[in-house]
């Protein structure tokens, strides 16, 4: 073969994969080099590593179309609408993403922050206004479980999107005039699981902007933002709704939108929409405003949850001394006020300090072993909260008494002894808030709030009880440690917020 009859070839080839737009008549070799493309993207379509892109069948929901249940036939040539593809559930794309195993520990833990947070935060997860005046929560039907829901499967999609990617669907570009030709069902197949779930989100898209609390990870904050931006202009039309019916223009609309938000989640940057008033000010050759969100980058993300994973692996650690003793666990928050003035964080941390060495010491507070515990804010008062959990040898807990030279025992009341002991501890430690007159509020909490566990403020842990020691290490321990993980702006400056008791 000459190199002009090469060219040609290349030539041809180009054609053939820009033909996506418009029809081309085919010569003899056109013809002949269409149907190996044609056979060769068969076989990609037949692999099994293409199939397991998909989605199985299931995970595909009836909708509604002008009133009436519709239903996807196999054989059926009729339209479908994007809506009609919109899956019920993402079991099968969070069951790819957990098998890395930083995925895997990084759903259960946000899972159980979110949870304790819906308890424990006015601000969770819609902001401190909750609703912006123009939006009708009682016409979105909130339900509190299934906002937790939506914010799991924004955090799975978006880890899926940034670390295990794939187009919304599946084009090769080797056969224009072939996938024109295919019909709504055909063009289905062509769907991978984040591409259906990015449209379960599309459908979610009024709700999940109104999301405002700082309790949020980047991964949330990343969509509502991308969301809000891709509003319209006044007087634009929205271009993408599920309504359109499938075809390949709807497709490459969805995989380009899919294409932009990966940019925005990897770079934490994405240009904003500005007013009409200003785009029209826009010329040629004009220095472009510049008008983005910034957001720390996917990188640092990573590396900000990895420092998290270092402090939980360095606690279990530390902790697992206790393992083979009964221990018992206490959690209270503690507020300290003044009405002469809000109490510093240096004060507060110099009373637990104070309150820590003096209680471990062999006359101080009977069988008081060990604390952990997560700086906190009443973000209305802006006063300093210490969540506090408390560690004890269960031994303790039955004490000797005297009475009338007969010796008896009974239970000690561990919430009394140590609300008394910080009570004298304040008392004896004036000079800390120079003339303050300081008083303390005790909150006992439950050690994790989530009513499902149906937890008090103690938490037994016998010896050998290997359910609730894994509980421990897999939810107590991730929920004060990861607190941190949040972007939360707090009114001190404290470098560790959270903090475990230290190796002797």
């Amino acid at each position: 073969m000459n190199e002009v009859e090469k060219d040609q070839l290349v030539n041809q080839g180009d054609q053939n994969s820009n033909d996506i737009l418009g029809g081309i008549a085919f010569d003899e070799k056109d013809q002949m080099i269409e149907s190996v493309a044609e056979a060769i993207l068969n076989r990609i379509l037949d692999d099994e590593r293409i199939k397991a892109l998909k989605p199985s069948n299931d995970s595909i929901r009836d909708s509604r179309r002008y009133g009436d249940r519709r239903k996807i036939e196999k054989s059926t040539n009729k339209s479908i609408l994007l809506e009609d593809l919109v899956p019920v559930n993402n079991k099968a794309l969070a069951a790819s993403i957990k098998q890395h195993k930083w995925a895997k520990e990084y759903l259960i833990i946000i899972e159980t922050l979110y949870e304790e947070l819906n308890v424990e935060s006015k601000d969770f997860p819609f902001g401190l206004t909750r609703f912006p005046k123009h939006v009708d929560p009682l016409s979105m039907a909130i339900d509190i479980l299934g906002i937790l829901k939506l914010l799991r499967r924004i955090e799975v999609f978006m880890l899926a999107l940034l670390y295990q990617p794939t187009p919304a669907f599946i084009f090769f570009g080797t056969s224009g005039e072939r996938v024109k030709e295919e019909t709504p069902l055909q063009l289905k197949e062509r769907m991978t699981r984040l591409g259906l779930e990015f449209l379960f989100l599309w459908g979610e898209k009024r709700l999940i902007k109104v999301l405002d609390s700082e309790y949020l990870t980047r991964n949330i904050k990343i969509l509502v933002d991308f969301f809000k931006e891709l509003e319209p202009q006044v007087g634009e039309k929205t271009t993408f709704t599920l309504q359109r019916d499938l075809d390949l223009g709807a497709l490459f609309d969805l995989d380009n939108l899919l294409m932009k938000l990966k940019l925005f989640a990897e770079s934490g940057r994405y240009k904003k929409n500005l007013p009409s008033r200003i785009q029209y000010r826009v010329r040629e050759g004009d220095v472009e405003p510049a008008t983005v969100i910034l957001k720390p980058s996917s990188i640092d993300m990573m590396k900000s949850w990895e420092r998290r994973s270092l402090q939980l692996s360095e606690a279990k650690s530390y902790f697992k001394k206790y393992e083979h003793q009964s221990i018992l666990l206490y959690r209270s928050q503690i507020h300290l006020n003044s009405q002469l003035g809000r109490v510093t964080a240096e004060q507060f941390q110099k009373i637990f300090s104070v309150f820590n060495k003096k209680a471990k010491k062999p006359k101080g507070l009977n069988g008081y072993l060990d604390f952990l515990y997560f700086w906190k804010e009443d973000f209305e008062t802006h006063d300093l909260i210490l969540d506090l959990v408390s560690v004890f040898k269960a031994e303790t807990l039955i004490q000797q008494t005297v009475n009338d030279d007969e010796q008896l025992y009974k239970s000690r009341n561990i919430r009394k002894e140590l609300e008394n002991y910080l009570q004298n501890i304040l008392a004896d430690t004036p000079e800390i808030f120079e003339g303050q007159d300081v008083f303390i509020k005790f909150k006992p909490t439950p050690v994790l709030q989530n009513k499902s566990y149906e937890l008090a403020p103690e938490f037994l842990i016998e010896a050998g009880d290997k359910t609730k020691w894994k509980f421990f290490e897999q939810k107590i321990l991730p929920y004060f440690i990861f607190l941190e993980f949040f972007n939360i702006d707090y009114s001190d400056e404290i470098r560790n917020r959270f903090k475990r008791g230290q190796t002797s």
